[in-house]
């Protein structure tokens, strides 16, 4: 057993840790443009959510009227057809 397991510090930072919450309702393009991050548009589908070396996050867009409407090509593929007959 740990020694420090039952000390009151170790008892009030988990009580910290504890009430910790992180809120996305607030955060939108103008919040991450504010920091040291910029946005980018990628129709690659393999960059999206990727953070290059000069601080863009680049963000998948189809360019399709209705969002990600191209993804239905994919139906499918492996990742996203998991109850299909190749992975039996």
């Amino acid at each position: 057993m740990d020694e420090y397991d039952d000390s009151p510090y170790e008892k009030e930072l988990a009580k910290l840790l504890n009430a910790l919450t992180l809120d996305f309702s607030s955060i939108n393009a103008a919040f991450i443009c504010s920091g040291p991050f910029k946005l980018m548009l990628t129709t690659s589908l393999e960059n999206h959510l990727f953070l290059d070396q000069d601080g863009y996050l680049q963000i998948f867009w189809d360019f399709e009227r209705e969002p990600a409407a191209r993804l239905g090509l994919l139906e499918h593929h492996f990742f996203w057809d998991y109850n299909s007959q190749n992975t039996r």
